[in-house]
């Protein structure tokens, strides 16, 4: 942005490393000890050095761990796809007991994932409710968008819109789904015995 006359960067590290601008040690330091912590970090630049840090907090949403434990249980792998950096990613997803995160991705890249995943043989559903998830939302098997909370691109995007941003029925949602895939194969079973 330029802003009376200066020209100032916003963004991530990479972003300011990016556009040649150098890190202190100091703000390495205060960068990694804010990721060890799970919050994210937008930088303040000039052209020629860092002059402000951001530090973002996300929540957990407190039925986010039991969901994530549901699932496993119902053997459902959870994998988080996500932007934000590795130490941030992984402490939220410590947290919620996910055990496969895949950290500071861009929107393709996240498709990337979803598309290894699919070549590997797993059945993808994709949870997301940004604008930066509709890419994905669209190349999973199955993307559910968090409609209440979610942008419209995303709920453009996928193929089923929760209406709630209650996560706990996402559980529900993978059982009615099996059961219903379970009802069809046993249909065409027995309607090619008949």
């Amino acid at each position: 942005a330029d802003i009376q006359g200066k020209t100032l960067y916003l963004g991530s590290k990479r972003y300011i490393e990016q556009n040649g601008i150098p890190l202190s040690a100091r703000v390495k330091e205060n960068l990694s000890s804010l990721q060890t912590q799970g919050k994210a970090s937008v930088l303040i630049a000039d052209k020629s050095r860092c002059i402000g840090l951001i530090a973002l907090s996300d929540v957990l949403r407190p039925e986010a761990k039991a969901m994530a434990e549901r699932l496993c249980a119902m053997h459902t792998d959870v994998v988080l796809l996500t932007g934000d950096n590795q130490k941030t990613a992984d402490h939220l997803a410590a947290q919620a007991g996910i055990r496969t995160v895949k950290a500071e991705l861009l929107p393709e890249d996240k498709v990337d994932c979803i598309r290894k995943l699919q070549a590997e043989g797993h059945s993808v559903c994709m949870i997301g409710d940004g604008v930066n998830d509709a890419p994905a939302l669209k190349t999973a098997q199955v993307g559910a968008a968090m409609g209440a909370m979610g942008s419209d691109i995303a709920v453009e995007a996928a193929d089923i819109a929760l209406m709630g941003d209650d996560l706990s029925r996402i559980p529900y949602l993978k059982r009615l789904s099996d059961a219903t895939a379970f009802t069809i194969r046993l249909s065409i079973t027995l309607s090619m015995c008949i």
